[in-house]
């Protein structure tokens, strides 16, 4: 889940929940949790402190990834082609969690819903569907294919910045506006001017409308009583 979230504070029927999936697979489960113990653990699951994630994630053997769907572990099972599930948390991690689906490599298990047998169910649409694993190693394909690695593409900007003193013909026009302009406050202005004229005049017309009306309904009662 991380390092902004600790797996060891997980409520205890979310832990065990996991734990119950887990033990239910022939497979083995490596699991970064920070506590010194882990109550209940199945003899399939080792856990540790830290874990070198993306030496493990290119091992061959591995499966699937289970993680909160942050954009760092995201990136590394597409790099790597692994199989998702995503428990999104907070921020980005949705949003991470739902490309990854659209790609057909993911799995969304929503924190609310978790149960032994939704992660159950989650572990196996992954491990017993190929299409997953097979799109996962597709995206990786098309995501590594590009000119150049992202270091050598990190350097050669680098320098590119540095050769042409700054690359201030690449500088964004948005930086050199007032901050009035770069927030669209005229524009806000404006609209804002013509929605409040249109309102007075609507009231205008309808107070006016108002006027004739209890006038008119005053001369015909008026009227009837002169009759």
């Amino acid at each position: 889940m991380g390092s902004m979230i600790r797996a060891e504070t997980l409520p205890e029927d979310k832990r065990d929940a996991f734990l119950q999936a887990f033990s239910e697979l022939p497979q083995r489960v490596l699991w970064k949790w920070e506590g010194d113990t882990l109550p209940g653990k199945p003899k399939n699951v080792k856990f540790a402190k830290w874990l070198p994630q993306f030496d493990i994630l290119n091992h061959p053997k591995v499966r699937v990834f289970l993680g909160h769907g942050g954009l760092l572990g995201t990136i590394e099972a597409v790099h790597v082609g692994v199989a998702m599930i995503g428990i999104p948390m907070y921020g980005d991690q949705g949003t991470n969690m739902k490309m990854v689906e659209a790609a057909g490599m993911a799995v969304i298990l929503q924190y609310k819903d978790i149960t032994k047998d939704s992660v159950l169910q989650a572990l196996r649409t992954i491990l017993d569907n190929s299409s997953y694993t097979e799109n996962a190693k597709r995206t990786s394909r098309v995501f590594r294919d590009r000119p150049m690695s992202p270091m050598d593409t990190a350097i050669y900007w680098t320098e590119y910045v540095i050769r042409h003193h700054g690359a201030p013909h690449m500088r964004t026009a948005g930086a050199d506006l007032p901050l009035y302009q770069y927030l669209l406050l005229d524009v806000i202005a404006v609209l804002l001017i013509i929605f409040l004229a249109t309102v007075c005049v609507i009231y205008y017309i309808i107070k006016k409308l108002l006027s004739l009306f209890h006038g008119r309904a005053k001369a015909i009662s008026k009227d009837k009583k002169l009759h």
